[in-house]
């Protein structure tokens, strides 16, 4: 980002955030359509795996035709932040991958935050590259003036790496910086809702107010927009669930989208006990929302209930006895709702 910085105010204060994941914190998932939904790309239309490719390919979930061609052929990805859309019930499968290079999705209509108020909601989870990566780049070549970016700083920026950025240039390609600074945790998910209410552009990070600016500057009138920015500025990661709106969301609507107990609880790996090595480690992951795990192992001859304690994946139990007959290790994803309801279990013998 270079240029000059024009007319914005900040009004809000940066809330020191991290990832869901470290912190614990409750947040939404994009939330059902509604008639100021101009754009709902869930990136359910294909196979983990697979690359998206074709005129089109990208489904608008709104019903108002405005599905997007991709390029370079990003791949779907069965890694996703929630097993269910607690708003909506629908099950979420997929999440959409881009290899930080050369793949990009292109867009025809007209960026709402262009024309007025305005929402963007989606859940990240990228891959720190060093470099700027460019998520949202809200025209459809590489041409620096009339856009907005939406992204992620690289080592050179002066705010540090890591840290979610939004500006736009007006149509004589002046800069105005708006919400910045804001940290990101890489390799966990995020969600995100970047709203635009009058003159006040402000971000959501994980559920909660993470910063608000004021800006009265001539806005770009550019249509058409891309995920995965430009040329060396590619986004790497996961994207799931994009929502545009053409209403600034109010901060209700976005703390309801409802916050639920993580899901989706399993053991990635297990190395259990063989003769002279009585230790047994498991690896384990959920979808959702996550703060932590807890974890408990049972003997068949103790026949007590699970007591579960905190722990963290790998988890390794030593010096375990035959005579104690068959285990029962669980674990269950943790966050401020509750538990994962059900716990992942391996039954096993030392």
């Amino acid at each position: 980002m270079v240029g000059r910085k024009r007319g914005s105010a900040r009004v809000g204060v940066v809330a020191g955030l991290v990832g869901c994941i470290a912190a614990g914190c409750f947040a939404a998932s994009a939330a059902a359509t509604s008639p100021s939904t101009v754009g709902y790309y869930r990136f359910e239309n294909g196979t983990a795996g697979a690359a998206a490719t074709g005129s089109g390919a990208i489904v608008d979930s709104s019903g108002n035709n405005q599905a997007g061609t991709p390029s370079g052929g990003p791949t779907y990805s069965s890694d996703v932040p929630l097993a269910t859309i607690p708003a909506t019930g629908a099950a979420n499968d997929l999440s959409l991958s881009f290899n930080g290079q050369n793949q990009s999705i292109s867009f025809p209509g007209e960026w709402p935050f262009n024309t007025g108020d305005a929402t963007l909601q989606f859940w990240m989870k990228y891959t720190a590259t060093g470099l700027e990566q460019d998520i949202f780049w809200t025209r459809t070549d590489n041409t620096d003036a009339d856009r907005f970016n939406i992204g992620i700083t690289g080592d050179g920026n002066p705010d540090g790496p890591d840290t979610f950025f939004s500006d736009f240039r007006d149509p004589s390609g002046n800069l105005d910086e708006l919400v910045n600074n804001v940290p990101l945790t890489p390799g966990v998910w995020h969600f995100l809702a970047f709203v635009k209410s009058g003159e006040q552009f402000s971000l959501y990070l994980d559920g909660k107010l993470a910063e608000t600016v004021t800006s009265t500057d001539t806005l770009p009138n550019n249509t058409g927009w891309t995920i995965s920015g430009r040329g060396s500025n590619a986004y790497d990661g996961e994207l799931d669930e994009v929502q545009l709106s053409s209403a600034a969301l109010a901060p209700a609507q976005l703390e309801s989208v409802v916050a639920a107990a993580p899901s989706g609880t399993r053991i990635t790996k297990s190395t259990l006990p063989r003769r002279r090595k009585p230790t047994a480690t498991f690896r384990f992951t959920a979808s959702g929302t996550v703060s932590g795990f807890q974890c408990a192992l049972v003997s068949s001859r103790v026949r007590l209930k699970p007591r579960f304690a905190t722990c963290t994946s790998p988890k390794t139990y030593q010096h375990l006895s035959s005579r104690s007959g068959r285990y029962t290790f669980e674990v269950r994803a943790i966050n401020s709702v509750g538990p994962d309801p059900k716990p992942a279990k391996k039954v096993f013998t030392a």
